[in-house]
């Protein structure tokens, strides 16, 4: 069975398709984002993410088109900005970069 909708809403949270969990102190969360997803954040704190990308065998063309995507996010704006941020977030630093 599908559970339903958290009631009153999560402050931190995530629904994948149907399905909706929260964050826990400790815990992880892993989910395939090929299905509709959505995050929120209503908390006051902040909320860090580590996106792994696990390549799954695909036939023939569909491989090809996966490997080329993932190796040309390393230059998409996003990436590039979480990049230089990385050392800052490493040693504990909170303030952003100018």
């Amino acid at each position: 069975s599908v559970p339903p909708a958290p009631e009153p809403p999560l402050r931190l949270g995530i629904r994948v398709g149907q399905r909706y969990a929260s964050w826990r102190q400790g815990r992880g969360i892993m989910f395939d984002d090929c299905y509709e997803h959505e995050v929120w954040n209503q908390s006051e704190g902040e909320r860090i993410v580590l996106f792994l990308d696990v390549v799954r065998p695909l036939p023939g063309v569909y491989a090809v088109i996966n490997a080329l995507f993932i190796f040309a996010m390393r230059w998409h704006p996003t990436v590039l900005t979480y990049k230089r941020r990385a050392p800052l977030v490493a040693d504990g630093v909170r303030s952003r970069p100018n």
